[in-house]
Parts: structure tokens; C-alpha cells; sequence
């Protein structure tokens, strides 16, 4: 299946048939329409990248940091590190 058809599907399903043959009268290409799903993965794969960097990062900061201080205020800050992991973890309602 090309992408042009995918597109036209999609479209089809999602917003009806006048829609899906207002973009069939638009001339794509597989080429057109695979270029902008190219990019938009692209764009994807940087941003979970990026956010695996900043978690490493954070990760590498709370050792270094837990390393000098004294053992009440390490206990502190792993529980107070373990309930906003937690609270990130959980859905929004």
C-alpha cells in the first residue's frame, strides 16, 4: 500500500468522504507524503534522545549529590525522590 492511499484512508475515516476526494484531486506523490513522515519520526527519535540525555544526566546529579551529604538528608531525598517518580509515573485523571 502506498502512502498517498494510506493518507486517503486515514483521511476517509477520519473526516468523511467529501473530505478523502478533496485529497485525491491534490496530486501526491508517495514521495510527498512519505517526506513529512520521515521528518515527523525524525523529529520523534531526537526528542525521546534528548530526554534519555536529560534522565541520565539527572540520574548521574542525584548520586553525585547523595555521595557528600549526611545520611538523615540521603534518606530525605530518596524518599522525596521516590514519591515524584511516583506522582510522574501516575495518569492524570
Amino acid at each position: 500500500m502506498s502512502h498517498t492511499i494510506a493518507a486517503i484512508e486515514i483521511v476517509e475515516a477520519m473526516f468523511g468522504e467529501n473530505f478523502s476526494k478533496e485529497l485525491q484531486s491534490i496530486p501526491l506523490s508517495n514521495d510527498t507524503v512519505s517526506r513529512p513522515i520521515y521528518d515527523i519520526a525524525e523529529d520523534v527519535e531526537q526528542q525521546l534522545f534528548a530526554m534519555y540525555i536529560w534522565t541520565h544526566c539527572m540520574i548521574h546529579k542525584e548520586a553525585l549529590a547523595s555521595k557528600e551529604m549526611s545520611p538523615g538528608l540521603n534518606i530525605v531525598l530518596t524518599t522525596v525522590v521516590t514519591v515524584v517518580n511516583c506522582i510522574k509515573m501516575r495518569p492524570l485523571k
